[in-house]
């Protein structure tokens, strides 16, 4: 037979949840910007047209449930802070984004150079650009 609740000395609704305080990121397609760069324009319908909505959608998902640290701490996103330099960077800065954004990248998106370019502001990763050659902040090439 359970026990009575009047048994119970934790009071309901007071447990807290193992995951209290940890940051995760949640997701907006609210600034998206489709069609560039010129030289390789991407948008939702690219992407899917070469089947990589689907494994942006199950990354998107993925990276929901991780804590914010282990996916810096994994390199699955870089926080960039501000904007690319010009030279490193093939895609035009917005002029509508807020204040106090910081600028990051979500890798690995869609194989090994996918990548998602946006910035981060209040716990929300917001999509700016898809960026599947990664072509947002251009590295120096290794061991070539």
């Amino acid at each position: 037979m359970p026990p009575k609740k009047a048994q119970f000395s934790r009071k309901e609704g007071t447990r807290t949840p193992k995951d209290a305080g940890e940051v995760y990121l949640h997701f907006s397609f609210r600034f998206l910007r489709e069609e560039e760069p010129p030289k390789n324009p991407q948008s939702l319908a690219s992407w899917e047209a070469e089947n990589l909505s689907s494994p942006l959608l199950n990354s998107l998902r993925h990276l929901s449930t991780v804590p914010l640290p282990k996916l810096i701490d994994q390199q699955i996103i870089k926080i960039y802070g501000k904007y690319p330099p010009k030279d490193k960077c093939d895609f035009k800065e917005p002029e509508n984004i807020p204040s106090g954004a910081h600028w990051a990248s979500l890798r690995k998106i869609a194989g090994q150079k996918g990548r998602v370019a946006g910035f981060i502001l209040n716990q929300i990763f917001y999509v700016v650009f898809l960026d599947k050659d990664h072509q947002f902040w251009k590295s120096e090439l290794k061991n070539t």
